[in-house]
């Protein structure tokens, strides 16, 4: 299993969802049940959440108060005392602003054995934790029965995603999108001498090309014939250049986050070396791209327009790029 990169965005709704919920919930209760319950949670974001979870939260916004906490779908778990009422036992921190959450934090029984101790754990996508196999989320995870080395496990591996990072995570569909491109020329030869194989007067008419040299007396086979002609062109002239792309993440503060690929259809599944931020003002854009950005903007999400690009979401896209102007 792969590391989940969580959307600020979707935890923002969940959080908003989950407030909403423990609010309707806890209007049900007595003042007696209230004071109870709120006596063994605590507040973070308007969330009630797992006590030493909540302290976990406070004791990092000391480090760092620029700090947010947001929630997933499944971060939560029901009370003991009240069982109508879920809190929350994990929280996604981030900066406003950001795209992706810097890291995940739980406390509880986090390990994969039963019985164990409690712990204060942080989850993130630049941990590698080899006591774990790579296929559970643990492998990402450093836990601590100390909050002193929690909070400094945290400061360690929540990192705000470079823009190298995202763009590795929308490679794959720009290069998928870019190797059809590529090789739709095969295709179209592939279903002409299908087109042709099929048209009954096209073995006749071989066959009396072969005796004396006649050209075919079908339209249609001649028509595919010069599909095949033209394809053939097509795949010869794209099979000899490269195919090269910029992506181009909108930022939040209206910036744009450049990251260069060079020949994406060969990188579909490597790994994007790490690579310096470019972050540019409209104003600094490439006139090219921002031209094939007008376009692509255009269009639906996940469309690839050929020679121009792909629009991914609404603040991502890929701008495809020639030799020169790569």
């Amino acid at each position: 299993m792969s590391y989940t990169h969580r959307l600020v965005e979707t935890a923002i709704n969940y959080r908003h969802e989950r407030i909403e919920n423990q609010n309707r919930r806890l209007a049900e209760f007595s003042d007696e049940q209230k004071a109870i319950f709120k006596s063994r949670t605590g507040m973070v974001e308007g969330m009630y959440v797992v006590p030493e979870l909540a302290q976990f939260a406070h004791e990092l916004l000391k480090v760092n108060r620029r700090l947010r906490f947001a929630v997933s779908a499944d971060s939560s778990l029901w009370s003991d005392d009240h069982p109508h009422i879920r809190v929350v036992d994990g929280l996604y921190a981030y900066y406003d602003g950001d795209r992706f959450s810097l890291a995940e934090i739980q406390y509880g029984q986090v390990g994969v054995t039963q019985n164990e101790s409690n712990k204060f754990a942080v989850f993130s996508r630049k941990i590698r934790n080899e006591k774990f196999a790579p296929h559970r989320d643990q492998y990402y995870m450093v836990a601590s029965v100390d909050m002193g080395k929690a909070v400094k496990n945290f400061m360690r591996y929540a990192i705000p995603y470079a823009p190298y990072e995202i763009a590795q995570m929308n490679l794959n569909k720009m290069a998928e999108q870019v190797e059809t491109y590529r090789h739709k020329p095969n295709y179209v030869m592939r279903n002409s001498a299908r087109e042709i194989r099929d048209d009954d007067s096209f073995w006749a008419d071989t066959l009396r090309l072969y005796e004396s040299g006649h050209k075919f007396s079908s339209p249609a086979v001649n028509a595919e014939f010069e599909k095949m002609v033209q394809a053939r062109q097509d795949q010869a002239e794209r099979s000899g250049r490269g195919y090269h792309a910029c992506a181009v993440e909108v930022r939040a503060d209206g910036r744009f986050a450049l990251t260069k690929v060079h020949d994406i259809d060969e990188m579909g599944y490597k790994t994007l070396p790490p690579t310096a931020s470019n972050v540019v003002t409209q104003e600094d854009l490439p006139e090219i791209v921002q031209q094939r950005l007008a376009l692509l903007s255009m269009v639906e999400p996940h469309t690839y327009v050929d020679e121009v690009g792909m629009r991914t979401s609404d603040w991502f896209y890929w701008v495809q790029l020639d030799g020169n102007e790569f």
